[in-house]
Parts: C-alpha cells; structure tokens; sequence
C-alpha cells in the first residue's frame, strides 16, 4: 500500500451506492474490500440514512466492525457500542408526528436505542406496506425520539415539505433523499447529517478530513462529499452530483470496491 496517496478513512453511504437498489445486501465482493482494508488498519465507516437495523442487515457479511452512522449521522457506534446518540424535544417530535398524520403519510418514529428503544411505524394509503419497524396504531409517546420521518410519491414532495417547515424545530434540520418515484424526508437534530458524523468521526480518530474518502449517491451524501479530500460519487448516482464531481464518478455499486483495490493496491476479490 503506497504512502500519502492513499487515505486513511473509508466512509461510504449504503443504498444506492454499496447497496445496489432493490437488494438488501453489500455484495461479497465489496465485503471482502472492505475487510481488507480494515486488516490494514483503515477505519471504515458506513455513513447512512438507514436506521441501525437495517444498516446492520446490509453489512451483516463483514467479518470485521466498522463504525455505523445510522439515521443521517443521527447515532454512531463502533463494536456495538454507541460512541453518541442525538435526539428531539417531546413536544417537537408530537408536533411533527401530527402534521404527518394529518397529511396521511407513512410515518416512522426512531427512538433512543441507548434507552432501549426501537423504531416505530404507522402506514396510511397505498403507501402502508411491511417494514422492519415496530407496526403501531397511533403514537402516544414522546420521549426519547431521535429522528421523525417519512417515504412519500415523488408528486407530494412539496406539499409535504412545507408542512413539515412550518412546524420544524430550530435546532433541527429536514433531509430529502429522492428516488426514481418516491422521496424519503427526515427531520434530524442539530448534528444529525453525514458531514457533521463524518467530522466528527474525524475528531475522533484523529484523521484530517483530506485524507478521507467518501462515496455516495443522493441529495444526503452532498456535504460530505464537499468535505473530504476523495469524493466519489457511483456513476448512477443523481446527475446534481455527478455535474459538481464529474471527474470522480465511479462504477455504480461495484465501482466502490474497484476504487478502493485500485487506491490500496489490494488482490482483487473474486467477483468483482
């Protein structure tokens, strides 16, 4: 592995960009880069807007424990240990959950897993459908709530949206992530974003942001990006961030891994 041309955090979104749409999994061969890298000493980070579980699901192949910034950098854990947690006043949280409600939209509560919480789901319309979350008849509770959102028609993106700023708290912020017909919108506390996580997981390890790759596909991924000294987005990914890094556009899903054996000179696995 070269010296000071290579970096030395890993970070990467899952869906849509490790996580080829409508699978639920890395693939092996991406599994096995990551590893690697992680057997050289590299920290890797998997930075998304997934909840834990789901996170968890998609990376259960690794053999090696990467840091997990789950719900756009909302909770982060190493070792299945949570490093920090952030979270929503009561009354802010009631607030929004309503408003949702009232526009009879899907509406997923996470709550604080250092309390021992888990997320809850409440379906309206066509949009209800089985999910991994806790299926609820109304929301009675809330405390302990670190994220508020919902999965909406792409046609409703607005409407949605302005209801949701009317009523957002100031130490708050809403994250779209949009895809080919239908628009995840989530309310985050204050330090809850990718770039933030990603700086701080910096902090923590003591790694300068320039020497941090990052790779991802959506509106989320677009601070982060700005930040780091390697941005990647897949070559599917949203043309809004292929225009801003055209020169870095990587093989969609599979071009991650291929990146990263070209940067860490490592034995390419097979399948990839």
């Amino acid at each position: 592995m070269k010296t000071g041309t290579t970096p030395r955090l890993v970070a990467s979104d899952l869906g849509g960009t490790l996580v080829p749409l409508k699978e639920e999994a890395v693939p092996p061969a991406t599994l096995a880069v990551l590893d690697a890298i992680m057997a050289l000493g590299v920290p890797v980070a998997l930075v998304t807007g997934f909840n834990l579980y789901t996170a968890r699901r998609m990376a259960a192949g690794l053999k090696r424990s990467p840091w997990l910034l789950v719900q756009n950098g909302t909770l982060a854990l190493k070792n299945n240990k949570i490093v920090w947690e952030h979270g929503l006043a009561a009354d802010e949280a009631k607030k929004l959950v309503r408003t949702l409600e009232a526009l009879k939209v899907p509406v997923v509560v996470y709550r604080s897993l250092s309390r021992g919480g888990s997320p809850e789901y409440r379906g309206f319309g066509m949009f209800s459908r089985s999910t991994p979350f806790r299926t609820v008849e109304e929301f009675s509770d809330f405390s302990d709530i670190t994220g508020v959102s919902t999965r909406i028609a792409n046609d409703r993106v607005g409407e949605v949206k302005t209801a949701l700023n009317s009523c957002l708290p100031v130490k708050s912020r809403l994250i779209s992530s949009r895809g080919n017909s239908r628009t995840w919108l989530e309310v985050t506390p204050v330090g809850a974003r990718k770039d933030q996580a990603l700086r701080r997981l910096c902090t923590e390890l003591g790694v300068d942001p320039q020497q941090v790759i990052y790779f991802g596909d959506n509106l989320n991924d677009l601070e982060a990006l700005e930040m780091v000294g390697f941005p990647r987005v897949v070559a599917d990914g949203l043309a809004e961030l292929r225009n801003l890094f055209p020169q870095v556009a990587a093989a969609s899903h599979q071009g991650p891994a291929r990146e990263l054996v070209r940067l860490f000179e490592l034995e390419q696995p097979p399948g990839l």
